[in-house]
């Protein structure tokens, strides 16, 4: 049990991080043959189909659950705004706009690490069975034409998910029809434009994150490890991708935070 645990650790916090740079590197030297074919005009529209069809799958899997999450959002945050009586306007002005910036982001990165980055880490993983491929990511323009895709969409999406789950939460905050305190309106309205701007290029991060971690552990899964679905190596890759993910943004935000 303890050999287990310490192997299953070591796999998650100490491999994964080697194979995210290995993966890195991999890319780097697919960018010359593996792109030049990518960028003719048969790859372009490859990688464009599979994004725009991409785009449409995580939206159709996860927009109703962002659109419940912020509006439910919305409505914690303002029971509690209602609660606080005089300082509400603090809480409009200070703690409002941070965590719109901050918390929402992060909150989605775990959302999309559990709804496409864990699918797509095993999809990747046991594509060789599926495809009967003996070695599905050889190739360069192979590998880009499967990874590139999801690099693109996944960090898209995830930006268009916050725009999304910002507006219901306000929708939820608001939802009694009484405004935000009109003394610090326009202070507020300031601030809440910028962490509009923040929390979406923050989002757009984090779903980076996420797909480039998806996409390095589910295709090292693909070419170390068995190639049988039922094998709990393959599965794990799922888990592994949506743990290390979730932390890497969870530390960013933290780095990000005491930056300020």
């Amino acid at each position: 049990m303890i050999a287990a645990t310490l192997e299953r650790t070591g796999q998650v916090w100490v491999t994964n991080l080697g194979v995210l740079v290995s993966f890195g590197l991999r890319l780097l030297r697919a960018a010359g043959t593996g792109l030049a074919e990518i960028g003719s005009r048969r790859g372009v529209l490859l990688v464009l189909r599979l994004t725009l069809g991409q785009i449409f799958r995580t939206l159709t899997r996860g927009g109703l659950d962002v659109l419940l999450l912020g509006t439910v959002l919305g409505l914690g945050l303002r029971t509690v705004a209602d609660e606080l009586g005089v300082i509400r306007p603090l809480f409009e002005s200070a703690f409002l706009p941070i965590f719109i910036a901050g918390g929402l982001p992060l909150g989605l990165a775990v959302l999309v690490a559990a709804r496409s980055g864990a699918p797509l880490s095993l999809k990747l993983a046991i594509r060789p069975l599926t495809h009967r491929l003996a070695d599905p990511y050889g190739p360069p323009a192979e590998l880009n034409a499967q990874v590139l895709p999801h690099l693109v969409s996944v960090p898209l999406t995830t930006a268009l998910f916050f725009v999304i789950g910002q507006y219901f939460l306000m929708i939820g905050y608001t939802f009694d029809g009484s405004s935000l305190h009109s003394a610090l309106a326009v202070d507020y309205y300031t601030a809440f434009l910028d962490s509009v701007v923040t929390g979406s290029w923050r989002s757009m991060l984090f779903g980076g994150i996420v797909a480039f971690v998806s996409c390095a552990i589910g295709v090292e899964a693909a070419e170390r490890r068995p190639s049988d679905p039922r094998r709990s190596e393959l599965q794990d890759a799922a888990w592994e991708s949506t743990v290390l993910s979730t932390t890497l943004c969870t530390v960013i935000t933290a780095a990000l935070w005491m930056a300020r």
